[in-house]
């Protein structure tokens, strides 16, 4: 974990303002059969990187729940032929854009809008985005509540004992002795007047 806590570009704590879709292919044209999922959320506290407190930013992660006709735009010509026989043959008639495919990876968490997250990110500056990095090492929820109307800033009270998620055990972590362990700092937080 100490790698990636280096090699990234920015740390945050974030809420997912928004889920906005997911595709096979990235903004610079690339393809992933397991595709990604894109949104924006609301940075709380800056560990690492030039982010800013109350920043709106648009985000990119692998994985999400894509539909089968994105999913066969990247499959082999041999392997559409043979599903499409297998759904003539089983008089399968449903509109592929209507079916849903969660592409994560085993073992990585889902991303939700009004939940808060520590992010290890890295930015993708020709896609002027920040891609939510190692999977469920990248994303880690925080012990705030789900919220439908997400504020920009925390009160000093809804960071007092803030906990982490970690996705290995299941079980919460002191979000203070996380820092500690990577050598990370607050760079300051955003509170409510």
């Amino acid at each position: 974990m100490k790698l990636q806590v280096e090699n990234c570009s920015d740390i945050v704590l974030a809420a997912v303002v928004s889920l906005d879709g997911a595709d096979t292919i990235y903004p610079d044209g690339s393809k992933s059969i397991h595709g990604y999922t894109y949104g924006d959320f609301v940075v709380y506290d800056v560990l690492k990187g030039n982010l800013s407190m109350g920043e709106v930013v648009q985000y990119a992660r692998n994985g999400g729940v894509i539909t089968q006709a994105q999913y066969d735009k990247l499959r082999p010509a041999s392997s559409l032929e043979k599903a499409a026989a297998l759904r003539e043959q089983n008089d399968f008639d449903e509109d592929l854009s209507e079916l849903f495919i969660d592409t994560l990876i085993e073992g990585d968490v889902p991303i939700e809008a009004g939940k808060t997250y520590l992010m290890i990110l890295q930015y993708d500056e020709a896609n002027d985005l920040y891609q939510v990095i190692d999977y469920m090492y990248g994303l880690r929820e925080v012990s705030l509540p789900q919220r439908e109307s997400i504020p920009l800033e925390l009160s000093e009270a809804d960071l007092s004992g803030l906990q982490i998620l970690n996705n290995v055990t299941g079980e919460f972590e002191s979000y203070d002795e996380y820092l500690e362990t990577y050598g990370l700092k607050h760079q300051s937080f955003k509170f409510h007047e």
